[in-house]
C-alpha cells in the first residue's frame, strides 16, 4: 500500500511538471519563449522527473524544496533552515534550489497557512514570504510568526510592496524586497542578515 507522504509527493511533483508545462505552453504563445525561460522550465521539469522516478523506485530521496521531510531535523544544525512562503510555486521552487545550491536548508509553503504550519514544526533561521496569498496573507503570517517565534527575522518578496519600505511593516521585517526579483537578492539579504552556510545559524 502506497504511503500517503509518497503520494503527496508523488502528486506535488506532477503538480509541478503541469505547471511549468503550461507556462512553456503559455510563454510559447506570447512570445516570451526565451532560450533562458526554456533553459529554466526543462530543468525543471527533467529534476522532477528524477525525483518521482526516485520515489517510484523506493530510492533514497534528499531533502528537496518541494516537501520537508521531518526526519531531516538534524540536519538544520548544519545549515540555516529558512521558510520560503509563496503560491507561485515554479519561482517558489526556483528560488529554494538557488538557495540549497547556496548550502542552506529550504522548506517551501505555497500559502500563509501551510507556512504557520511548519512554523509550529520548527525554528527557522529567517522566513521569506510573499504578502497576497490564499487562505492566510502574508501579513497575517507575520504577525502569528511573531507571536510565535518572535527571533526570526522576515524578508518580505512581493510585487505588492515598494522595495526597501520595511517600516511599513512589524519590526520582525527586516528587508522588504519588490517583485520581479533574482535569487541573488534572496541570499544578499539573508547575508545582510548574517544568516550564512556553514555557521550553523
Amino acid at each position: 500500500m502506497l504511503s500517503r507522504a509518497f503520494v503527496h509527493d508523488a502528486n506535488q511533483c506532477l503538480h509541478v511538471i503541469r505547471l511549468a508545462a503550461e507556462s512553456l505552453s503559455l510563454d510559447d504563445k506570447d512570445g516570451r519563449l526565451t532560450p533562458e525561460r526554456l533553459r529554466k522550465r526543462v530543468d525543471t521539469i527533467l529534476g522532477q522527473v528524477d525525483h518521482l522516478t526516485a520515489l517510484i523506485g523506493g530510492a533514497a530521496v534528499p531533502r528537496t524544496p518541494v516537501q520537508p521531510q521531518q526526519p531531516e531535523l538534524q540536519e538544520h544544525s548544519q545549515a540555516p533552515l529558512i521558510l520560503l512562503v509563496d503560491d507561485e510555486v515554479l519561482a517558489a521552487l526556483m528560488l529554494a534550489d538557488h538557495l540549497q545550491q547556496q548550502g542552506y536548508a529550504v522548506d517551501v509553503a505555497h500559502d500563509g497557512q501551510e507556512a504557520f504550519d511548519l512554523c509550529h514544526q520548527h525554528v527557522y533561521d529567517a522566513v521569506v514570504t510573499d504578502i497576497r496569498m490564499p487562505r492566510m496573507d502574508g501579513m497575517e503570517l507575520i504577525r502569528r510568526l511573531y507571536d510565535l517565534q518572535p527571533g526570526t527575522p522576515v524578508i518580505v518578496a512581493s510585487g505588492h510592496v515598494r522595495s526597501g519600505h520595511a517600516e511599513n511593516f512589524p519590526d520582525s521585517v527586516a528587508q522588504v524586497i519588490g517583485k520581479p526579483f533574482s535569487p541573488t537578492q534572496i541570499s544578499e539579504a539573508l547575508t545582510k542578515l548574517a544568516i550564512l552556510p556553514g555557521t550553523g545559524q
